[in-house]
C-alpha cells in the first residue's frame, strides 16, 4: 500500500488530504478545520493515513512533503537528523521518536495521538517528497487538501 499525505492553509480554509494506492484501487480521504495552521493540517493528514491503515496486514509506504512531520517524529533527542533525513525505515536508527512530550509544544494533542497509533500500523517506510514537482500522488493529495479534487477518483 502506498500513501501520500498533504496539508494546506490558505486565507479561506485549512485542509488535509490523503491518497491511498491499494493495488489497483485508489482511496481518498480529506477534511478541513477552521483556523488551523498548515503544520496542524500536515499532522492531521499523517494521522488520518495511519488511522486508515491501523490493523491492516499489508506493509505501508508513506510519502509526505512535510519536513515538519518527519522532524517531529524522527529527529534524535539532541536535535540532530537521523541517517537520511528524507527516508525512515522501522528498526533503523532513524525510527526514534524525538520530541519530549512532557514539554508543551504546538499540536501536542495530535502528536500524542500519532505516537499512540504508529505501533498499530505496519510501516515499511516514510519518505519525504518535494511538493509541487509533478509527482502524481503528491499532487492529488495537495488537491484533496485544497478542496479541489473529488474524493472519488478512477485511475487506470
Amino acid at each position: 500500500m502506498e500513501i501520500y499525505t498533504d496539508g494546506s492553509r490558505t486565507p479561506q480554509r485549512s485542509g488535509w488530504g490523503v491518497l491511498i494506492k491499494d493495488g489497483r484501487f485508489y482511496h481518498c480521504l480529506s477534511g478541513e478545520k477552521k483556523g488551523a495552521t498548515n503544520n496542524d493540517m500536515e499532522l492531521t493528514a499523517f494521522f488520518e493515513a495511519l488511522n486508515y491503515c491501523k490493523g491492516k496486514r499489508f506493509p505501508v509506504s508513506i510519502h509526505t512533503d512535510s519536513m515538519y512531520v518527519l522532524n517531529t517524529f524522527f529527529k534524535m533527542k539532541d536535535g540532530t537528523k537521523t541517517k537520511d533525513s528524507a527516508q525512515y525505515e522501522p528498526g533503523s536508527r532513524g525510527w526514534v521518536y524525538g520530541w519530549d512530550l512532557s514539554v508543551d509544544r504546538p499540536n501536542l494533542d495530535l502528536i500524542k495521538k500519532i505516537k499512540e497509533i504508529i505501533p498499530t500500523v505496519k510501516i515499511s517506510s516514510i519518505t519525504w517528497v518535494k511538493g509541487h514537482k509533478g509527482l502524481e500522488g503528491n499532487e492529488i493529495a495537495d488537491q484533496l487538501a485544497n478542496g479541489v479534487a473529488p474524493c472519488k477518483l478512477r485511475m487506470d
